[in-house]
């Protein structure tokens, strides 16, 4: 999306420490095999490697209802917060995806973290990217991640050699972007670039479209030549604009056969009521009829010929009618789920601007972590829960509205002042609404001339369906409709949801989905499919789509028996009791994962009594969860990060989102799971080191939990810093009982800030100060604010 932004907020500072001497480097555990590769983890999130062999259709309509992370990471500066929006966090995501949503699309800029003219991305700012990327995945989320307001994003030209050096650097954007991320599971999904065209021409030419399909493929076979799970990984790439107009979309073409792409779609449509800020705010029946003419260029030119699609921006602007918007959000939704072949992802633009006018499209305000319009939200969501609303037909009747409307009190579901159906009307026709209500509808007349509501009831109510005859609309009409000004239907004192109103152009008729069903989209054990059902009366060419559950794969009960077995053997080192062994399996048997059920294992009190070293319980869950013995250097750091503070937990988190557990649960067939632990000392691992290493240098003692969780709690909500918690150590009431000399004050200050001993000579300086007056909390200031402080924080990579 195309944004301008003012200067912003301050950006918040994140800075800590780790464990580990001054030299090397933060706690790496890539000694796990996360996939068939060598494959950064990071103690935050461990990233899933899982590639579910889905087709493009599958996964796509697995995407269901997604939101932007809209102007912070591909704003036109390094500092993220430069368009006014917080640092994100993980929080945030968290806060997102406990809504609902399904898809994260998070807008990335790189040319800003260029570090040569020949592209090179900054090594930082790829991990940053990784990090909120991780933030999505660790939520089950997908995650989409692209090239956004890089300066070719406006260089669509006819000129060869501006062709050549935008195409060169695509490739070399997503050859390192696509070797970063090569071991990531299919959640993640690459999109070629964001609305490609030519400076601020929105409209452009044909020669313009073929010039974005070439730098689509540029993109494309970068990506695809990175290998690893890219050879199969789902690439979006849009047309010119990313615009649903009809030229554009005619003009889209994948240039290499390549089964695993979909193309990108932004409509914020229809643009008077969705984007323009001076435009209608009420959703009326013209914008229904016009956004239903998108979805059906969509499928005429996309999912009709094998493209699934994907709507990566649309949302319609703030005009103080909360209401209509969330009805654009339902009908929006449902309109995109009507096909049978596929289910549209549609992804909300947010911003989190909140005012009123264009550009103000946030939902969820980053800094309360809450949504400031709920109601939006709800209903973009809810509208992909259970079977899609819409029906379709190819003949057989006129359709004057499809999709879902609500009222109550007395109100209106369905309003228009387009009255050409009831024109057209003749003796024998018959108006058939289908709603869900306790009462009938009933049809309202808004007559001018004399002014009057006339307000008929169906001549018939059955199973949802009331119906009107022609006879009964022109007599209440008074004869004629001529003078009729709008036509309505509403409820009658109890809540209405119309989902359909139409006149059946031949034997009229109640549907009776009960005849031809078809597969249109196979379910799998993770993905849900889609069925095409067909109405069984003769002549009658209308279908409804409906959801096909995923597949449950029955397990053998021996293969769960041989898994529990093994957590018993493994982790406690017995045999395994019949009741307890009984109650694992029923649990496995049930649904309950295997991380769930190590879990019980791995946190036990039985194991807890072994009173095991931490170097022995790794081995132990190295053996049971890996199913191998753990190399020396894996060993090492697990074992250090447990020295150190982290929680079991913290173990079990790390192994039960590696491959190598996936794998071994695939091999018993069970189903794996995740775990997080709760604890806020498993966070983070190079925090909890920092803190635990404050206790042992500054009070001389081994770190207590309570206060372990509480130092690393602060710091990750933003409290407190690095040198805030170091000053609560330095000057808490344990350490000034300790009465300590000025001397060995200022030793203990070069084992805790700086982790060394004093050299002679600044020892002497900082004594000779404070015998001169220097306060302590001055010579702490000293300390930690120094350049060895600083450059000790910034090389422990927390």
């Amino acid at each position: 999306m195309k944004l301008k932004k003012v200067v912003s907020l301050l950006l918040a500072f994140a800075a800590a420490l780790t464990v580990i001497p001054s030299g090397t480097s933060a706690l790496d555990f890539s000694d796990i095999d996360y996939e068939a590769a060598e494959t950064r983890v990071y103690e935050k999130e461990a990233a899933s490697a899982e590639m579910r062999g889905l087709t493009a259709f599958q996964l796509v309509s697995d995407m269901g209802p997604g939101w932007n992370l809209g102007n912070s990471l591909e704003v036109n500066s390094t500092d993220e917060t430069y368009w006014g929006n917080p640092v994100t966090t993980k929080a945030m995501i968290d806060a997102v995806a406990a809504k609902g949503f399904k898809t994260l699309r998070i807008p990335v800029r790189w040319d800003m973290h260029y570090t040569d003219s020949s592209y090179t991305i900054d090594t930082n700012y790829l991990k940053r990217v990784e990090e909120v990327v991780n933030y999505g995945l660790s939520n089950d989320m997908y995650v989409i991640i692209n090239i956004h307001h890089n300066d070719i994003q406006t260089m669509v030209s006819t000129d060869s050699s501006t062709q050549t050096r935008v195409c060169n650097e695509m490739k070399a954007v997503w050859t390192q972007v696509g070797n970063y991320f090569k071991n990531y599971g299919d959640k993640l999904i690459f999109e070629t670039i964001n609305e490609p065209r030519h400076d601020e021409d929105w409209g452009g030419t044909s020669a313009y479209y073929d010039c974005v399909n070439k730098y689509n493929e540029a993109g494309r076979a970068a990506i695809r030549a990175t290998g690893g799970n890219n050879a199969s990984r789902l690439i979006m790439m849009p047309t010119y604009c990313a615009s649903a107009d009809a030229p554009k979309v005619e003009g889209w073409k994948k240039l290499a056969s390549d089964n695993m792409v979909a193309v990108s779609i932004h409509a914020y449509l229809p643009f008077d009521f969705a984007f323009e800020g001076t435009g209608h705010s009420d959703w009326l029946e013209s914008d229904y009829t016009s956004l239903s003419g998108v979805f059906a260029t969509l499928n005429s030119n996309f999912i009709s010929k094998g493209i699934p699609v994907v709507i990566g921006e649309f949302g319609a602007c703030n005009k103080s009618n909360t209401s209509h918007r969330a009805t654009y959000a339902k009908t929006y939704a449902s309109l995109a789920r009507q096909f049978a072949e596929q289910s549209i992802p549609c992804i909300w633009w947010d911003n989190n601007c909140f005012g009123t006018g264009a550009e103000n499209f946030g939902l969820f305000n980053r800094s309360s972590l809450s949504f400031t319009y709920d109601s939006v939200a709800s209903a973009l969501i809810n509208a992909y829960s259970g079977n899609p609303p819409y029906e379709t037909v190819s003949s057989g009747e006129q359709i004057i509205f499809s999709g879902s409307s609500s009222c109550s009190g007395f109100g209106q579901a369905f309003d228009t002042t387009d009255l050409s159906f009831l024109l057209n009307m003749k003796s024998g026709d018959k108006l058939y609404a289908k709603y869900s209500s306790s009462n009938a509808p009933e049809a309202i007349f808004h007559k001018e001339s004399p002014f009057e509501w006339i307000k008929v009831a169906p001549d018939s109510d059955s199973n949802g369906v009331a119906v009107w005859s022609y006879e009964t609309l022109l007599n209440a009409a008074g004869g004629s409709f001529s003078g009729v000004f709008k036509f309505y239907i509403g409820d009658t004192g109890s809540a209405l949801t119309l989902t359909k109103l139409y006149i059946p152009t031949g034997a009229a008729h109640t549907h009776n989905y009960n005849g031809t069903s078809s597969i249109t989209l196979p379910a799998t054990t993770t993905t849900c499919g889609l069925r095409k059902v067909c109405c069984s009366v003769s002549g009658c060419s209308a279908y409804k789509v409906e959801v096909v559950p995923k597949v449950t794969v029955t397990v053998e009960e021996d293969e769960i028996a041989d898994f529990v077995e093994r957590l018993y053997v493994k982790l406690l080192g017995r045999a395994s009791d019949p009741k307890g062994k009984a109650n694992h399996i029923n649990r496995l048997k049930s649904g309950v994962s295997a991380c769930d059920v190590v879990k019980l294992f791995a946190l036990s009190t039985e194991l807890a009594n072994k009173k095991l070293s931490n170097k022995e319980f790794v081995t132990r869950m190295y053996n049971t969860m890996l199913d191998r013995n753990p190399d020396a250097g894996g060993l090492a750091r697990w074992t250090a990060a447990l020295d150190n503070g982290c929680s079991y937990g913290y173990v079990l988190q790390g192994f039960g989102n590696s491959a190598e557990f996936t794998r071994l649960c695939a091999s018993y067939g069970i189903v794996k799971g995740s775990y997080t632990s709760p604890e806020n000392r498993d966070k983070n691992a190079n925090l909890t080191a920092y803190v635990s290493r404050m206790y042992t240098k500054a009070l001389g003692r081994k770190y207590d939990v309570t206060g372990l969780n509480n130092h690393t709690g602060r710091y990750l909500a933003g409290t407190k810093n690095a040198k805030d918690i170091a000053y609560s150590f330095i000057f808490s009431a344990e350490f000034k009982n300790k009465n300590l000399t000025d001397e060995q004050f200022v030793d203990t200050l070069y084992q805790a800030l700086f982790n060394r001993n004093a050299d002679a000579g600044g020892k002497s300086r900082w004594l000779t100060k404070m015998k001169n007056g220097m306060t302590r909390e001055q010579v702490f200031s000293g300390f930690a604010s120094s350049a060895e402080f600083k450059n000790m924080v910034a090389g422990f990579g927390i």
